[in-house]
């Protein structure tokens, strides 16, 4: 197909860049609302959630370098797909966090303090960006270095300090 036939259906390269994340972002997307949903404890599912979203980073980075590299680039320039994905991804977490507010699982003092807790914390493994960089990394080290932060984070949201 040549460049000409392309813009027929996309307007810009970026229109078509969001498409080709889009397809990839709505089956990972729809599985994190399905964590949100599950019935488990909100420690359960906010670690599940931060795995899940490395996890599909790490093997669309490996299995298919090219949508990576194009996603995380446009992520970077902070284009609106990787908003709206951000946005979809919070508002998870947020859910999660509130799920497990006091009486439950968590006891942070602030939810919006928390949710900017693990998203510091946990930048290096869930964010595109900061895990291109990565990606020669041994995929067992990372998750094992994202399991000693995870529990960091948990330690933290249950100490009512946050």
């Amino acid at each position: 197909m040549s460049h000409a036939n392309i813009y027929r259906y996309y307007p810009s390269k970026m229109a078509l860049i969001e498409e080709i994340s889009a397809q990839w972002l709505k089956p990972l997307e729809a599985g994190l609302h399905e964590i949100g949903d599950a019935p488990d404890p909100a420690f359960d599912k906010l670690e599940r959630l931060i795995f899940a979203l490395h996890r599909a980073y790490r093997d669309k980075g490996e299995t298919d370098p090219a949508i990576f590299a194009l996603f995380s680039t446009a992520a970077a320039r902070g284009a609106n797909i990787a908003r709206r994905h951000y946005s979809r991804r919070d508002a998870e977490m947020r859910r999660i966090l509130e799920e497990g507010m006091p009486g439950h699982s968590f006891d942070p003092a602030d939810p919006k303090r928390a949710l900017v807790l693990i998203l510091d914390a946990a930048y290096r493994f869930i964010d595109p960006v900061a895990m291109k960089m990565d990606l020669e990394i041994p995929r067992q080290f990372l998750e094992q270095r994202m399991a000693r932060i995870t529990k960091t984070i948990f330690r933290a949201l249950n100490s009512g300090r946050i």
